[in-house]
């Protein structure tokens, strides 16, 4: 693109005053502005053993759920869910001001644009402009997002603008009535997202998760918060699961090739595709062993996060010094039995992630049409340390459609679209719990990829399985390479009562989660197959 059309383009975003533009610049131009970072309150970028540079973006170590705002307008105040608390609504003065902070901050400095697609589906993607001015957070787009071919950027016109002001805080909150001095803000009148106070890359990513869920529904294509996979046959298997609960590690299978691990699109022609054309893993204790996927992955051009790096540039995998929430992003074609292009669907597995907090659900269990829809609009998990800001300990927390803090839209939209897409193929739907066990230990990964494995080679079956109670749950009687009574929960404790005690509390706020929807006719009939006090 030519640079003076750019800045045309950029002084109508209200950016007027422009020292330089660096566009969608290489990897090695990025890496080179990375380490001659002048910038106050930044910390020095490293190149570490592996070749990847790591950064260092605290205090801000986790997404600010309670800073995101949509503007309320004639656009969204009948289309956006505000039921939900994630979406907290600003009226067009106060986005008007927060803009002009962000503007404020970019002008008068060398700044950094890159365009780029969300979406591997040519058809159903978006073109987005990201503007900053550190040089970092234009490598973590590139290693995220599908980034244009030359012929691509030719007359390229952006339908979603994000200006991203990092260093610049509101300090006048209050007056507002705004949450703290971060903001990050999305105006679907003007398709422009702003962000401010946090430095965070989750940020970044996920607020783009955010505009596809807003759009793609019209379209008849239902946004997911999952992880997906493929075998040699061409049967794709969906992992749903909100951060840290196993998306990343347990679609990452032997044999299989890895569509993506985070967000997709199911369009309605039966297409499964990555919105993205990266990864963003957590790297908190990794090992060659217990990852070796990732591991590998970690080397030149790839960026980790927050993780300590020792004076020699080896990494300290085990520290959680900064956060355990320590990450690496990198291109997909890192992994090896990667396959980053769209897919003909064939959706045999779908797989709900829930960490357990209260030690009352199976490990995995079967699940009806009707539970499906209800364990997929209630999102039942735990929240872990640091993935979230003031987030210190597990928290157990319902995020409908394993996606609620993204979801500008009523859940009931997404799950309809769902409904159409299990109604039409035959799909197994499994809900396996990766959280604590009977002695207060994280479930072993290697249980939950024996369970993995079992539900990928088509090893359950319905007619071989009992019942849980207060749920009426399936569940299989028997895995290959488990024993049998880690199966059924209640094995883990001498005194049922102990477990029925557990379990009324569980489901009594598994109902009273889902009382929000009852405003609509299929949350009543859903309802029905919630559990059973």
């Amino acid at each position: 693109m030519n640079i003076n059309n750019l800045k045309k383009e950029i002084k109508q975003y209200g950016i007027k005053k422009i020292k330089k533009i660096l566009y969608n610049s290489s990897f090695s131009i990025l890496i080179k502005e990375e380490q001659n970072l002048n910038l106050s309150n930044l910390k020095k970028v490293i190149v570490t053993n592996y070749g990847a540079i790591s950064i260092n973006t605290v205090p801000f170590t986790g997404r600010s759920p309670l800073d995101k705002y949509i503007v309320y307008d004639d656009n969204t105040k009948n289309r956006i869910w505000w039921m939900n608390k994630s979406n907290k609504s600003i009226d067009t003065k106060t986005w008007v001001f927060l803009k002009k902070l962000v503007v404020n901050q970019l002008n008068h400095k060398k700044i950094f644009v890159i365009d780029f697609f969300c979406g591997t589906d040519i058809h159903n993607r978006l073109r987005i402009r990201f503007i900053t001015e550190i040089p970092w957070q234009i490598h973590f787009i590139k290693n995220m997002f599908v980034i244009p071919s030359k012929q691509d950027l030719e007359g390229f016109k952006p339908d979603f603008i994000i200006l991203n002001g990092a260093r610049c805080k509101n300090k006048t909150w209050n007056k507002y009535n705004l949450n703290s001095e971060i903001f990050i803000a999305f105006n679907f009148t003007e398709n422009i997202q702003i962000i401010g106070g946090t430095l965070y890359n989750g940020e970044i990513k996920k607020g783009i998760f955010l505009i596809m869920n807003y759009f793609l529904p019209s379209n008849n294509i239902l946004p997911m918060h999952c992880a997906a996979n493929m075998s040699k046959n061409n049967d794709v298997n969906l992992f749903f699961g909100l951060s840290g609960t196993g998306k990343t590690t347990l679609s990452n299978v032997k044999n299989y090739y890895l569509i993506g691990d985070d967000e997709h699109g199911w369009n309605n022609n039966g297409y499964v595709f990555n919105f993205e054309a990266g990864c963003y893993a957590k790297t908190i204790n990794l090992t060659s062993i217990n990852n070796s996927e990732i591991f590998s992955a970690i080397k030149n051009n790839s960026m980790l996060e927050n993780v300590v790096v020792l004076d020699n540039g080896f990494v300290d995998f085990s520290s959680d010094r900064n956060t355990e929430n320590t990450r690496v992003s990198f291109p997909i074609n890192y992994i090896r039995k990667n396959k980053p292009k769209l897919f003909m669907s064939n959706v045999r597995n779908i797989i709900f992630l829930t960490a357990d907090y209260f030690r009352v659900l199976p490990l995995v269990s079967i699940l009806s049409l009707k539970q499906s829809l209800y364990y997929f609009l209630s999102g039942f998990t735990t929240k872990l340390s640091n993935t979230e800001l003031n987030i210190f300990k597990p928290t157990p927390t319902f995020s409908a459609c394993f996606a609620e803090p993204f979801l500008p839209l009523h859940p009931i939209i997404y799950t309809e679209l769902l409904i159409n897409r299990l109604l039409k193929n035959k799909i197994n739907v499994f809900l396996v719990n990766t959280g604590w066990d009977y002695y207060n230990n994280r479930i072993s990964i290697r249980k939950t990829k024996i369970i993995i494995n079992n539900i990928l080679n088509f090893n359950i079956n319905k007619r071989l399985s009992s019942t849980i109670p207060i749920f009426n749950l399936s569940i299989p009687k028997f895995l290959n390479g488990l024993d049998s009574n880690l199966l059924d929960p209640r094995n883990y404790y001498k005194d049922k009562k102990i477990w029925i005690y557990k379990a009324k509390i569980l489901a009594r706020l598994l109902k009273k989660n889902f009382n929000r929807f009852l405003d609509t006719n299929l949350g009543k009939i859903i309802a029905k197959a919630g559990p059973k006090i």
